[in-house]
């Protein structure tokens, strides 16, 4: 356990997944007080041998004692055994379940390829499943370009709040939950894929406005995406939507706020992907211009249309 600790590196998913480890012993007579004891014991034998924090490789650790062999049946003598264990499964199971950790089948074996992958050019980092995850499918390169010139047309704060947020948040949504994807808890995609874009587009904590003196702090826009996202999932999950049917919805919701996004030689278009689940930002040269979607879906932007229809 000690070798294990001093060469074993954390993982990225949530503590209350980690290992649970069961400690089956003959030495010490059965029963709730012996058992608790000889854990005291074990844990203290193991501070002597690394200064590792136990938590950080594993979620609990329980020491079952058997009965005497030869006492009694082979099932009797471990029917305690078995039922810590299925009851350790089942744990297991529920915070798995609860961290929406819980990997089918297929997304199992994936992740266990991409483990391997990952261990045999390095031991130093742990695997991140939410980048794991992303592989084939990675998020735009120039994802930061594109949110600065995007928050470049926002005039007010009550804009940021009341559209920017949540049209950005319906974005990350159908950028990161595609069909047929492991639906990894929203807070954690934002940080592990996103955060960082949001710190780089915005260099100085308060964000100001052209024309107006009102200003908002950058952790607090940053905040309320965040927000917008988690809403945006509950949402879909609650209402079994798919991420592609939400981002319509808030296209049609803002359509004339698109519109509204232009200058004499810039217009923004919000181009829809349903195909590969993918977003961008497109500029044209003129607002009049109509551009075909993309290659695969060829959809157009849906908002542009129809506002340039009204």
């Amino acid at each position: 356990m000690a070798a294990w600790l001093e060469k074993g590196q954390s993982s990225t998913l949530p503590k209350s997944t980690y290992p649970r480890v069961v400690i089956v012993t003959e030495k010490i007579p059965p029963g709730a007080e012996s058992e608790k004891e000889a854990r005291k014991a074990f844990l203290w034998m193991l501070r002597e041998e690394t200064t590792k924090d136990l938590s950080e490789q594993v979620s609990a650790i329980n020491i079952v004692a058997l009965f005497p062999n030869g006492k009694m049946s082979d099932e009797a003598r471990h029917r305690r055994l078995k039922e810590c264990l299925m009851d350790e499964s089942d744990q297991v199971r529920k915070n798995k379940r609860d961290t929406r950790t819980l990997f089918s089948a297929t997304h199992f074996a994936a992740f266990f390829k991409y483990a391997c992958d990952h261990f045999s050019e390095t031991f130093k980092e742990p695997l991140d499943f939410i980048k794991a995850s992303r592989i084939q499918n990675p998020i735009a390169a120039d994802l930061q370009e594109h949110l600065s010139s995007f928050l470049k047309h926002i005039k007010s704060p009550i804009e940021l709040i009341e559209f920017v947020a949540p049209m950005i948040a319906s974005s990350f949504l159908l950028d990161s939950y595609p069909p047929d994807i492991h639906m990894f808890e929203p807070i954690s995609v934002f940080k592990t894929l996103y955060r960082d874009a949001f710190t780089q587009v915005s260099k100085d904590r308060v964000m100001a406005f052209e024309g107006s003196e009102d200003v908002i702090l950058r952790s607090g826009f940053i905040n309320m995406v965040e927000n917008c996202l988690l809403d945006l999932f509950e949402r879909s999950i609650q209402d079994t939507m798919m991420s592609s049917n939400i981002h319509k919805d808030n296209l049609k919701r803002f359509e004339c706020r698109w519109h509204s996004i232009q200058s004499s030689s810039l217009s923004m278009a919000y181009n829809v992907d349903i195909a590969s689940a993918r977003t961008a930002w497109l500029y044209l040269e003129s607002p009049a211009k109509m551009i075909p979607g993309s290659s695969k879906s060829g959809i157009v932007s849906f908002a542009e249309q129809k506002c340039r229809r009204k």
